[in-house]
């Protein structure tokens, strides 16, 4: 019996219509100029970064990810996994990886099969498929770039919950901050945990 990692991660079939970036008349790249702050900080760090792969650095540098650019992201994580002797699984709602056919469950397999995993899917991998898929998925998640607490704010809103109705942005953001704060209802607990409803 093979045994599955634990690690699941959403594949959403929503697309981004990103604005195709050019060069300014004094030949200064504008790429990225029409992206939220927040994504554009999201492309400016994993750019940073001199271990990023070079696949990384070309899929990045234009501050957008295409869906095959993703897939392919995703391709090659999977063949260096496999290659290792493991299994991939994917479908509708992510993939999982799993041991090779025959090999026993132990602490030591499982640390292995993450050693394997983490080395496939780092920023510095073929693949750099941790930081592609991160960055693809939370722009679908939020085109717009919203705090977490805004997202939150929109989706009581759109659920009819009460909590925090009437406060500031910056009032609203320290109550959900706030540890000792308790969502009131199932829809804000929901809302709370998952506000773009990713997580299903």
């Amino acid at each position: 019996m093979r045994c599955q990692a634990a690690v699941v991660v959403a594949v959403s079939t929503a697309l981004l219509a990103l604005s195709a970036c050019t060069a300014t008349p004094s030949g200064q790249s504008t790429a990225g100029a029409d992206l939220p702050v927040t994504w554009k900080a999201q492309f400016d760090q994993a750019l940073s970064d001199p271990k990023l792969s070079s696949f990384a650095r070309q899929v990045l540098s234009d501050y957008e990810i295409t869906p095959s650019e993703y897939q392919e992201s995703f391709d090659r994580f999977s063949q260096c996994v496999t290659d290792s002797g493991y299994t991939v699984r994917r479908d509708s709602t992510g993939f999982a990886v799993g041991l090779p056919a025959g090999q026993a469950v132990s602490d030591q397999a499982m640390s292995d099969m993450d050693e394997v995993v983490g080395a496939c899917e780092g920023p510095d991998s073929d693949s750099a498929w941790i930081t592609i898929s991160t960055i693809y998925q939370v722009m679908i998640d939020d085109p717009q770039g919203l705090t977490t607490e805004q997202l939150i704010r929109v989706c009581y809103q759109a659920h009819g919950v009460p909590d925090g109705a009437g406060l500031s942005d910056d009032q609203f953001a320290q109550l959900v901050s706030d540890i000792n704060y308790v969502p009131s209802t199932p829809e804000a607990t929901l809302c709370y945990w998952d506000p773009t409803g990713s997580q299903g």
